[in-house]
């Protein structure tokens, strides 16, 4: 299930099928709610790289700077192309964040945001070449002035964003979780944007 808010832009990459089992979108800019789960129990974590669990499918959606991967959980995402800027918010469950130049990830646990920046072109290339050269991350960090991705806990400006990204699921019962509820205040104070 997924919600988009107003001026935002999702492609569909490619839907499960028997020859892939990772469902792939793109977000170019704006916002997004999403509820990926399965009718099966969620696994507790994300399987393993190169390791099949096949007890639910999952999501991976892709902006510029940033892959997030799920399974079985509440997330929001937005992309800002004017601030080069990618947000991620956790609700329920956990969501896998990458920084697609660097490689860095980190698990973003409910409660808790992650931003990615997005690095020009040119840069990206030198700072792909100086990583498999050997570079640390930290190294290439400090060279390129690239901030860590670090969770914090979701800030107010952002959630006042997933309220209004998800003022038309109000009423939905997948949307207002008692997590989510807790995080985002009653469903009634969830109004669209201007």
């Amino acid at each position: 299930l997924m919600t988009l808010g107003p001026h935002s832009r999702v492609e569909i990459m490619n839907y499960l099928n028997k020859d892939k089992e990772v469902n792939q979108l793109k977000l170019t800019y704006g916002k997004v709610r999403t509820l990926f789960k399965d009718k099966k129990e969620p696994p507790q974590k994300l399987p393993e790289k190169g390791k099949s669990d096949n007890r639910q499918s999952r999501l991976i959606i892709k902006t510029p700077s940033a892959v997030a991967g799920v399974r079985g959980t509440d997330f929001y995402l937005a992309y800002n192309p004017n601030k080069e800027l990618t947000e991620q918010a956790t609700l329920t469950g956990k969501v896998e964040v990458e920084n697609t130049v660097t490689g860095e990830k980190v698990v973003v646990e409910p409660g808790n945001q992650v931003e990615v920046s997005d690095v020009k072109p040119q840069v990206a290339e030198k700072i792909r070449q100086d990583l498999k050269q050997g570079k640390s991350l930290e190294e290439v960090r400090a060279e390129n002035n690239i901030r860590p991705i670090a969770p914090q806990p979701i800030a107010q400006g952002v959630k006042e964003e997933i309220r209004q990204t998800s003022a038309i699921a109000r009423r939905d019962l997948n949307f207002v979780s008692p997590e989510a509820v807790a995080i985002l205040g009653k469903p009634q104070t969830w109004k669209l944007p201007p």
